[in-house]
């Protein structure tokens, strides 16, 4: 690829990129529904035109936030070793990077959920987004618990992301001080120690 061709594609990620955080930032105030490609035009300072030559529509943009949002865990999944303490104070929301995370990201992820009872592309986008998190997740309790039958391991990913997602989408209504979160924390690990068995590689 000559320069002139690589500043080119250089210039087109960063132009979808700023649409992508225009359309966060818009969705989180107004809702899927009531934004227009031409809040999100205007919010980045560019033509209408210039949004729909990055993507084809709406549903698009809001396709590659879910596949953004769910490839963040998946990459953690993938790259971390498994420490319950670590999963615990997650869920628990004490880790400073993860509290902003979910600060920002889990009203957009409601309103992604509504979206996706009413739009049949978006719900198939975010289920086979959802099942690629799933097995992510199974393999890396296959990775820390070996011997350990594959129905448990299934029952277990299943338990974490139940336990991932809720304490998610409870975050925005929760009002609790910092000793109260450590207090949180030290229930989720109780909880892991009571779900896992010896195999599982604890913190």
């Amino acid at each position: 690829m000559n320069l002139a061709k690589k500043d080119r594609a250089a210039r087109y990620a960063a132009r979808r990129a700023l649409i992508i955080n225009a359309a966060c930032e818009l969705f989180h105030t107004q809702g899927i529904r009531g934004t227009l490609v031409s809040d999100i035009a205007r919010r980045c300072h560019i033509s209408v035109g210039q949004v729909y030559r990055c993507f084809h529509n709406k549903d698009e943009i809001v396709c590659k936030i879910i596949h953004s949002f769910f490839q963040l865990q998946i990459n953690r999944l993938v790259t971390e070793d498994m420490n319950l303490k670590t999963e615990a104070q997650a869920l628990a929301g004490t880790q400073t990077a993860n509290t902003v995370f979910w600060q920002q990201g889990n009203t957009l992820l409601l309103e992604i959920y509504t979206e996706a009872t009413r739009n049949e592309k978006i719900a198939t986008i975010l289920y086979e987004a959802s099942r690629r998190l799933m097995q992510k997740r199974l393999a890396r309790l296959r990775k820390y618990n070996p011997g350990m039958s594959e129905c448990r391991l299934k029952a277990l990913a299943e338990v974490m992301s139940v336990l991932q997602e809720g304490a998610f989408l409870r975050f925005q209504h929760r009002n609790i001080d910092k000793t109260e979160g450590e207090i949180l924390s030290e229930i989720y690990s109780d909880i892991f120690r009571c779900i896992f068995t010896s195999e599982t590689k604890k913190s």
